[in-house]
């Protein structure tokens, strides 16, 4: 609840994004977040495949500054390769709640 609570003023004024696309009801792995001019809050779900998983961003990422906000407690690999942040889950049926800028 800290986490909405710190972001609530925010959500109505952001569009939704999906860097992965329109999930599927079998992907591995779905991306969908929130932008707005001061950043983007994503969500992030590993639920099968690959512990790496790349989300392509382009110049809307731009390298910004990437944080999990939740879960903080548990194992995360956040790290940009060019206009691509790259998510790393170790454990399957995983997600993350991700903060960038």
């Amino acid at each position: 609840m800290a986490v909405y609570r710190a972001y609530r003023e925010r959500i109505p004024g952001m569009m939704p994004i999906w860097p992965l696309g329109l999930p599927g009801w079998y992907d591995e792995h779905v991306a969908q977040g929130l932008a707005d001019d001061d950043g983007i809050l994503l969500a992030v779900w590993r639920r099968g495949g690959d512990a790496e998983i790349r989300l392509p961003f382009g110049a809307a990422g731009g390298a910004r500054p990437a944080a999990v906000l939740f879960p903080t407690d548990v194992p995360t690999g956040l790290e940009w390769d060019g206009d691509d942040l790259v998510v790393t889950l170790p454990e399957e049926l995983s997600a993350r709640l991700i903060r960038l800028g």
